[in-house]
C-alpha cells in the first residue's frame, strides 16, 4: 500500500515539475497568480493524490479547479471587510457633529455607533486611549 502511494506521489511530483511553468501561465488568465494560493493548492492536490481511494487522472484540470476554488474563497473572505482611510474615524468622531446623519454611508454610521458605544460604556480615559491608539496617532503601541 505504501509503495502505491509513494509511486503516485512520485508521478505527481514529476508531472508538477514538468508542468510548473505551463500551470503558472494558464493561471494568469484568472488574474495575477497568488504564490501562497499556488503553494497551498500544490500541497492540497498532492495530499489528495496520495489519499487511498482517490484516483485523479487529469492532474492539470484538478489543480486548476482547486486553485480557482481557493482563490474564490479568499476573495469572498477579503470582501467581508472594509479598509477605511486613515482619517475616517476622526471625521466620524465626537468633533464631527457637522456631518448630518443623511450624509453618512452605512460604514460611517457603524463607526459612529461604535464610538458612541465606547464613549458610553467606558471611562473617558479609556475612550481617549482608544482614540489615541487607533485614530489620532500615526503609530501603534506594538
Amino acid at each position: 500500500m505504501a509503495d502505491k502511494s509513494t509511486e503516485k506521489e512520485r508521478m505527481f511530483n514529476e508531472w508538477f515539475t514538468k508542468s510548473y511553468n505551463r500551470l503558472r501561465t494558464s493561471l494568469r488568465k484568472y488574474g495575477m497568480p497568488d504564490e501562497d494560493n499556488f503553494h497551498d493548492t500544490y500541497l492540497f492536490v498532492r495530499k489528495q493524490v496520495m489519499a487511498p481511494g482517490k484516483d485523479i487522472t487529469d492532474y492539470e484540470a484538478y489543480f486548476i479547479g482547486c486553485y480557482r476554488k481557493a482563490a474564490l474563497v479568499k476573495i469572498r473572505k477579503e470582501n467581508r471587510y472594509t479598509h477605511p482611510e486613515d482619517d475616517f474615524f476622526l471625521r466620524c468622531g465626537e468633533e464631527a457633529k457637522f456631518i448630518s446623519e443623511d450624509d453618512l454611508n452605512g460604514c460611517e454610521r457603524l463607526v459612529k455607533d461604535i464610538l458612541r458605544f465606547i464613549r458610553q460604556k467606558f471611562p473617558y480615559e479609556e475612550y481617549r486611549m482608544f482614540m489615541l491608539r487607533f485614530y489620532e496617532a500615526q503609530f501603534s503601541f506594538k
